[in-house]
């Protein structure tokens, strides 16, 4: 029995079809790969509040003042320099608290050499700032998080609010609904995440005082 061979029209068609398939499986699949990484920073975020806990029940039921990640300076009792490496300030307050490896940078080197998954975030892909080369944050601020609260630190001692600033800021969290809920202790560096459009956020996830559970970050300012 002879076998019928398909037509151009038919494999055109079959073409077309596949195509149309493609085009409608591909943004799903997209979408289930950013939905698993928001996930994946979102639990490293969890890891992380539980060090903070685990900080403050050690140190008087205060948030470690350091300044924000990415910042650099050395502060308080945290500040640490050797002849082999240099970390950041938060990294060492809360290393005792969380079984996790801090990041780490060969002195006199641009990036970091040693970042651990539970400091990156998975969608920390590519940076926006041409003087770093476009590398991802954490490869130069040795995390992809940002800490807020050392950022109202900051605040409190550049206007000399308080003559102790972490116990401030802590104390703003514990008595402020509005900063509680709507400033987060910890956040993404970017809005690196697509947006949810019935959510008002900028793309970030965020670490929240009190019960240390993460949610959208809103955008909203102080």
């Amino acid at each position: 029995m002879t076998r019928r061979a398909f037509t151009l029209i038919e494999l055109l068609v079959v073409i077309a079809i596949i195509a149309t398939l493609m085009g409608m499986l591909l943004p799903a699949i997209g979408g289930a790969r950013e939905s698993a990484r928001r996930l994946s920073c979102m639990t490293n975020m969890r890891s992380l509040g539980q060090g903070f806990a685990l900080y403050m029940d050690s140190n008087d039921y205060i948030l470690p003042y350091v300044p924000p990640l990415g910042t650099g300076g050395p502060r308080g009792d945290f500040s640490f320099d050797s002849d082999e490496y240099e970390i950041e300030d938060l990294f060492i307050a809360l290393q005792d608290y969380i079984d996790i490896a801090v990041p780490i940078k060969k002195p006199g080197e641009r990036y970091y050499e040693f970042v651990s998954e539970v400091f990156r975030c998975p969608s920390d892909i590519a940076g926006t700032d041409e003087q770093t080369e476009f590398e991802p944050l954490w490869r130069s601020a040795g995390t992809s998080y940002n800490y807020d609260a050392g950022a109202l630190m900051v605040g409190v001692e550049l206007f000399r609010m308080s003559d102790d600033p972490a116990r401030f800021v802590t104390k703003l969290y514990e008595n402020r609904p509005d900063i509680k809920d709507g400033f987060p202790v910890l956040s993404d560096g970017d809005g690196w995440h697509k947006k949810n459009p019935t959510t008002p956020n900028d793309g970030k996830n965020a670490l929240y005082f009190g019960d240390w559970h993460v949610d959208w970050h809103t955008g909203d300012e102080l």
